[in-house]
């Protein structure tokens, strides 16, 4: 095989101009296909970035919600625990922020229509510049100097027969299923351009004032949308939400408090015990009580099951009542819970001082609507670590529900929550672009399609003329193949020159490819256009070209070249050893 390759070298250097110009034309296609994916990525990319740069969404979503009833609620109750929690499980982070949207019925001047409203959190600049002002003033909006400052799309002031300076009169239901009514001043018409923003941008409305309208806490949040510090291609995105969804486990939650009855107090905890049969059972087998009393309990409102420690230091037994005292996180109130003991438990041997259990209605109730200063722990009471036979079985800081990867996937998961999920707990699930606006995803496929077929054609070209100009340089060489078997080389080894030769050559050209075609990249990526309509727009980032090479795709794109152009060499290879020694070496071109 050294022979081989020394014979295969000396044959590519010795034919300069043959190779040069056989090596410029898989060159070329090489560069052709580098190119051209790398730009339709860029595209990819460019899209997605301008919507998240434009405060239109994140990279992806964190959504919390709540069941209320028949209705559910979008809140996360403690922004800055959660906001902390998934900076720290995931480190490519560049921004945490809130996202709000709601739909709300508008009135303006005699007409009337639901329209879709959104509130823009400071600052506002990344939203605003993508918004071309036909009337009005954005001063008004950034600085609050007016009441509910509102920001109207063209089409939808159209539709509301309202200008800049009318009221427009809102009806939407609150998280609380409250209806609120508000008026909002118009401030400024804005013209939308980029089709990505028309169904963003109907209303626009400062976050703060939104969430106020919609009744939620300074310490609040209706979601979060996550952006990524640094995204190198667009599937990226499934990767960090998957790794984040394996990260934001959930932990049982608990009240830490003190007890109360007739001028006795304990300092104790209160946790709640599922709805679901798995964490009947698992309490019905910890606590040792009677199936009459386990369904009066997880049936009843303000019940509570507590030890026998707890009971003789209150000096209470069944059927007494108990006061629950704890402080909220958020704000100066003491909360207080009444409680009626349902069920003692010997707690001897149970190691759980000072613990009553609620049911997992009761519990969320007060836990959710009034966070408590402080939780316990597993430092505290041997049920709250993770090997304890009842932890399965007690109120968590929510459930997480499965990912999903396509919208109908998503509208499934939804739905079946809607009409299936009895439980009060939180469910925290993580959208995204994949599964949200999905037409992103969709109009990359088409991208990646389009650009993949143009190189297609374009490359089959460039390797028909290739494929020819292998034939026709192993016919010209009829002559140096018959003296190499006059000199006694076997059929064999002949035909494995000639293939390696070529099969070397479309190496080194298919490398000098990929090195050009980066180098093109980065010379026309520092040219600066000025795109204005939209269409042209989404092909720059900030006036340049966008490119986005991914080495793995190339690597295998090298390595197909490559058998082509041995395959392209073989068959002529074995047609020219196969003619006579007398007759190769009398050939002539």
């Amino acid at each position: 095989m050294k022979l081989i390759l020394l014979i295969a070298f000396r044959n590519i250097f010795r034919q300069k101009a043959r190779s040069l110009f056989m090596g410029l034309g898989i060159c070329f296609g090489v560069m052709i296909i580098v190119i051209g994916y790398s730009f339709s990525k860029g595209i990819c990319l460019n899209i997605i970035n301008q919507g998240v740069e434009g405060n239109l969404f994140g990279h992806f979503r964190v959504n919390m919600v709540e069941k209320n009833g028949q209705e559910e609620r979008a809140v996360i109750r403690d922004k800055d625990k959660m906001a902390t929690a998934i900076k720290g499980h995931l480190k490519n982070i560049r921004d945490v922020r809130e996202a709000l949207t709601t739909s709300v019925f508008a009135v303006g001047n005699r007409k009337g229509r639901i329209v879709g409203l959104t509130g823009i959190a400071e600052p506002y600049e990344n939203m605003l510049k993508n918004l071309p002002l036909l009337e009005g003033d954005f001063k008004k909006f950034k600085n609050n100097e007016v009441e509910n400052p509102l920001i109207l799309s063209r089409p939808t002031a159209e539709s509301l027969n309202v200008k800049v300076g009318d009221i427009v009169r809102i009806r939407v239901n609150t998280i609380y299923g409250q209806v609120q009514t508000a008026g909002l001043n118009i401030v400024a018409i804005v013209e939308i351009k980029n089709p990505l923003m028309n169904d963003a941008v109907q209303m626009a409305l400062p976050l703060s004032d939104l969430k106020e309208i919609l009744g939620y806490e300074p310490h609040e949040a209706g979601s979060f949308d996550i952006v990524l510090d640094r995204l190198d291609k667009t599937s990226d995105i499934i990767h960090y939400a998957d790794d984040l969804h394996d990260q934001l486990l959930p932990e049982p939650v608990s009240i830490s408090g003190v007890f109360n009855t007739e001028g006795i107090s304990a300092n104790g905890a209160v946790t709640g015990i599922q709805s679901n049969k798995v964490a009947i059972d698992l309490f019905k087998k910890y606590s040792g009580l009677t199936d009459a009393v386990i369904e009066a309990f997880m049936s009843g409102s303000g019940k509570a099951v507590i030890g026998m420690s707890l009971a003789d230091k209150l000096n209470t037994s069944y059927g007494d009542k108990i006061k629950f005292l704890y402080n909220s996180k958020f704000g100066t109130q003491r909360i207080e819970i009444d409680l009626e003991v349902a069920g003692i438990i010997n707690d001897s041997d149970k190691k759980i001082p000072y613990i009553a259990f609620i049911n997992e209605k009761d519990f969320y109730r007060t836990y959710l609507n009034n966070l408590p200063e402080k939780m316990a722990d597993s430092s505290y009471a041997d049920i709250f670590s993770s090997d304890s036979p009842l932890v399965q079985g007690l109120t968590h800081s929510w459930k997480l529900a499965d990912r999903t990867y396509t919208n109908v996937d998503l509208t499934k998961k939804q739905r079946n929550r809607r009409q299936n999920n009895t439980s009060t707990s939180p469910m925290l699930d993580i959208v995204t672009l994949q599964e949200g606006p999905y037409i992103l995803f969709q109009l990359e496929a088409a991208i990646n399609v389009m650009s993949i077929v143009t190189m297609l054609i374009i490359f089959s070209i460039t390797l028909i003329g290739l494929l020819n100009t292998i034939r026709m340089n192993i016919r010209e060489r009829t002559q140096e193949i018959g003296t190499v078997r006059a000199l006694g080389m076997q059929k064999r080894l002949v035909v494995l020159t000639l293939v390696t030769e070529i099969g070397l050559l479309a190496l080194f050209a298919a490398i000098f490819g990929i090195i050009f075609s980066y180098i093109a990249m980065d010379l026309l990526s520092m040219i600066t256009f000025h795109p204005t309509d939209f269409v042209f727009i989404i092909l720059f980032d900030n006036g340049h070209l966008k490119f986005i090479p991914t080495i793995n795709t190339y690597v295998t794109h090298i390595f197909i070249i490559i058998i082509l152009t041995i395959l392209a060499a073989w068959s002529p290879s074995k047609k020219a050893v196969k003619k006579p020694v007398a007759e190769a070496l009398g050939h002539y071109e």
